[in-house]
């Protein structure tokens, strides 16, 4: 064999030991991640970034107009003026809406776990679409703000709402959004027993009130829906 030769089989040689190499390195990688269960949020594709917004309430006829589904008729309302439609999971227990803001894709759910196991179907869906709780937003009434208003906050404990309290206990966190939907009397009275008042149904100035509260939410719901 010509020197010439030589060198070209040395060449293609290493060449074959160097993609040896590189696959068995990128083989070591993969498994460290499957073994260590590690998971790679959506939100590092530069294509898009994943929102999950959630309205809170419980479903049931007997629960449509009631205080406590705040949450749920404001989802109910923006999806109506955004002309969405919606699909039920019985894997994420929730019902789906998908929306889209800019490059950010939105998911509006309402999870069907009934209110104190809200938490149950946020965790499955934040895994499931890998959300960061940054990128979380839960809208729910809120007992202690007159109806018509609304709040928007970060990182608050539960305040005795039980729909927060299942999220946070399932998602290890309190550290996302709130929109508080005010359902609480306009005039500061005592409520005497809370469970009744929240699953009491609207009167028809209260839900005129509501309609306002709702449309505010909905304003805030594109903002957050945009932001990166």
């Amino acid at each position: 064999m010509t020197p010439r030769g030589i060198f070209i089989f040395l060449r293609s040689d290493l060449y074959r030991i160097y993609r040896l190499a590189d696959n068995l390195l990128w083989f070591s990688v993969l498994q460290t991640i499957r073994s260590a269960k590690i998971n790679i949020p959506l939100s590092f594709n530069t294509k898009f970034i994943m929102k999950l917004i959630v309205g809170l309430g419980n479903p049931g006829k007997e629960f449509e107009i009631t205080r406590h589904n705040a949450g749920w008729l404001c989802l109910d309302r923006f999806a109506l003026a955004e002309k969405l439609s919606s699909k039920k999971s019985s894997k994420l227990q929730a019902e789906i809406f998908d929306y889209k803001v800019g490059r950010n894709k939105v998911v509006l759910a309402k999870p069907q776990t009934f209110m104190n196991n809200s938490g149950v179907s946020v965790n499955i869906m934040r895994n499931f679409f890998r959300v960061a709780t940054k990128d979380l937003v839960v809208v729910h009434d809120d007992k202690d703000i007159p109806v018509g208003e609304i709040r928007v906050q970060t990182n608050r404990g539960a305040a005795g709402h039980n729909g927060i309290k299942s999220i946070i206990e399932h998602i290890g966190t309190q550290d996302f959004t709130r929109i508080r939907i005010g359902v609480g009397p306009v005039e500061k009275v005592k409520i005497e027993v809370i469970s009744n008042f929240v699953l009491n149904k609207f009167t028809k100035e209260e839900f005129k009130l509501l309609q306002v509260a709702m449309d505010n939410a909905a304003v805030e719901i594109k903002r957050l829906s945009a932001l990166e």
